[in-house]
């Protein structure tokens, strides 16, 4: 997934999650590999699928979890440009929060210095077919998670502010952050047994406010949920645009 970097206003991504580091100039399409970026082959082709972010602490791009050679992990690397290399600074730790995964979604709060992890495939041991106790959905070979975190850039400590299951999603689904409501919103595609013209599911957190999520009900003109959909968060900071397969809806929040 492509990260924008702060003060250049590019986009930076990474193949295979860890590895080469790519830059896109959105202005004149031009991409452009920075040097190094290469990583030992013990370390190599484990992070497929795995959760981008930018640091604005350490002006790094960052890579957290991945799959690969049959399991998926919870480490945390970051992208030194200066000198074209990869940084460690979480070891993989199965069975320590938050669990290993693949997928998933960050989403940054204010400046940034603190993030959001919300969902993703995983389970405690990180290996392929492992069950943890407790976790309802399984997609038979990983738990689909819905629990989210919060981890510090300035300190580099996690916080848990909804434990696992959380909340369980077996539908697409997308998720945003409101920060004039300090509020996470997910949206879940409709399942394909209900009928057509069934409005997607929408959920909310709010930070210091709930223990879990909630279930909201639509109202106006509400689109046919069918499609996965995309979420994000307009400028206010208070609504946010929903791209559904009828056309580009926004949904405002009366909290």
């Amino acid at each position: 997934m492509p990260i924008l970097h702060a003060t250049e206003r590019t986009l930076w991504f990474a193949e295979a999650g860890l590895g080469p580091v790519w830059r896109l100039d959105p202005d004149t399409g031009e991409f452009t590999r920075l040097p190094g970026g290469e990583v030992a082959e013990s370390d190599a082709a484990r992070s497929f699928h795995s959760l981008a972010y930018w640091n604005p602490v350490t002006q790094r791009l960052g890579s957290f979890g991945g799959y690969g050679w049959f399991a998926v992990r919870n480490w945390r690397w970051e992208f030194d440009a200066s000198i074209g290399a990869w940084l460690n600074v979480e070891k993989d730790q199965p069975g320590r929060e938050p669990r290993c995964r693949s997928g998933g979604r960050f989403l940054p709060m204010g400046d940034g210095q603190r993030i959001l992890l919300f969902g993703g495939h995983g389970n405690l041991t990180g290996k392929k077919d492992a069950r943890d106790p407790g976790v309802p959905l399984y997609d038979g070979r990983f738990h689909r998670l819905g629990n989210l975190w919060c981890l510090n850039l300035v300190t580099n400590k996690w916080s848990c502010l909804v434990p696992v299951p959380g909340l369980q999603l077996p539908q697409l689904w997308s998720a945003c952050y409101l920060p004039a409501l300090q509020t996470v919103v997910v949206m879940q595609a409709r399942a394909s047994s209900v009928p057509f013209g069934t409005p997607a599911d929408v959920f909310i957190h709010r930070l210091g406010k709930d223990r879990g999520f909630v279930r909201l009900s639509s109202r106006g003109d509400v689109p046919n949920g069918a499609g996965p959909g995309f979420v994000t968060a307009l400028p206010s900071g208070r609504s946010l645009l929903t791209f559904q397969k009828a056309g580009v809806f926004e949904l405002v929040l009366n909290l």
